[in-house]
């Protein structure tokens, strides 16, 4: 007869979590603007376009839209450095910036 697999987290070997692993890289606003515009795949710490959408949303009052409208918003500001984003480029900016997301 054979034993049931505990479920206690003491029973088994850790595998890691919160201040194992390396240090995290310096990241700039530009990088994460990049990965939102789909220019590069990852930052230097190869977090994704998901992982930076993500944080901006929950950082924001973004979060009352709907997300496909959120999604255009976000992409179009991150990928276009014109007139007509320039407002929303920089409420990136100040998002990443006031959350200490950067």
């Amino acid at each position: 007869m054979t034993k049931e697999p505990s479920l206690f987290e003491e029973d088994y070997i850790p595998t890691g979590g919160a201040g194992f692993g390396e240090p995290l890289l310096p990241v700039s606003i530009d990088d994460v603007l990049d990965v939102l515009a789909h220019r590069t795949p990852y930052d230097a710490n190869c977090r994704d376009a998901g992982y930076w959408f993500n944080q901006i949303v929950a950082n924001s009052n973004l979060a009352e839209l709907p997300i496909t409208v959120v999604a255009e918003i976000v992409h179009n500001a991150a990928a276009h450095n014109d007139g007509s984003h320039v407002q929303m480029r920089r409420y990136l900016e100040s998002i990443l910036n006031e959350e200490g997301l950067i």
